[in-house]
């Protein structure tokens, strides 16, 4: 408890150091390989509706049931973004999992990717935002310089928000409660991560996160078709104390929607400044 403790005023102290050099600092949370109206999803239903927090569901467009999507539908504070097509991996053995990678055609996997973009457009409208999550947080160069061409306005994967991705908004996460070691796709051990060492993780990126408009985003990722009771636990510990230091929690499109005028507002000072010079 005395190092829970620790870690916690930790976490207090560089929010509030943050909060004081003017930068305002928010959450959001994604879920990934949502599927079907499974009762691990209703359980993230009921977390989110108690907690009172927006989910981000990175849903996989080919196993998509028609009970999913029913049953999503009757929750405006669900967001849907487009997590691969089938999520199969074609990868070599002992190469990275990946299911858009150099051993494809570039035509199949984008008319994948339309295919899957398309379908969760129909499905869900306004509550679909258009942002691509690659499974396993592997997708080659050449793909991510042609997704835009589909519609897609940012890609999330895990890691730095700095890094910049042809035509997309990175809407990177950077917490993952789970630890995973991957054997194939079909093989894998995970478990949840230490309380602390999740705390820690956060403070850190909240530590090194930059921003040009004054407003940090740290993402924290979950997989709740896997998660038991322990992570549930673990997990709405680490929600209650985010909030309670007053981070919100917000919606990806909301992000998606700042970034993009944030964007267009860059651009047209530098056409100001070129027109002046």
């Amino acid at each position: 408890m005395i190092i829970d403790t620790l870690q916690l005023l930790n976490l207090r102290k560089t929010i509030l150091n943050k909060k004081q050099n003017g930068y305002h600092i928010q959450a959001w949370w994604r879920d990934d390989d949502v599927i079907d109206d499974t009762e691990e999803l209703k359980k993230l239903i009921s977390f989110s509706c108690l907690n009172k927090i927006p989910v981000n569901l990175a849903v996989i467009p080919q196993k998509l049931s028609n009970e999913a999507v029913i049953l999503i539908k009757q929750y405006a504070h669900l967001s849907v973004i487009q997590h691969g097509y089938s999520h199969t991996n074609y990868a070599n053995v002992g190469e990275p999992l990946n299911e858009f990678g150099l051993l494809r055609s570039l035509e199949i996997q984008l008319q994948e990717i339309r295919i899957g973009f398309e379908k969760l457009i129909t499905a869900f409208g306004n509550q679909f935002v258009p942002v691509f999550v690659p499974p396993w947080g592997h997708i080659a160069e050449s793909v991510i310089e042609q997704v835009s061409t589909i519609g897609i306005k940012g890609i999330s994967l895990i890691g730095d928000h700095n890094k910049m991705y042809p035509n997309l908004i990175n809407n990177n996460v950077h917490v993952d409660i789970h630890s995973w070691k991957t054997e194939s796709d079909t093989s894998y051990e995970v478990i949840i991560r230490d309380y602390n060492q999740i705390i820690d993780d956060v403070n850190n990126k909240i530590k090194k996160e930059k921003s040009d408009d004054d407003c940090l985003t740290i993402g924290i990722l979950t997989h709740s078709q896997i998660m038991g009771n322990n992570d549930w636990h673990i997990f709405g510990k680490l929600v209650k104390a985010i909030k309670k230091m007053g981070i919100e929690f917000i919606g990806i499109g909301k992000i998606l929607h700042g970034l993009l005028i944030f964007m267009i507002f860059l651009l047209n000072e530098n056409i100001r400044i070129h027109n002046i010079l």
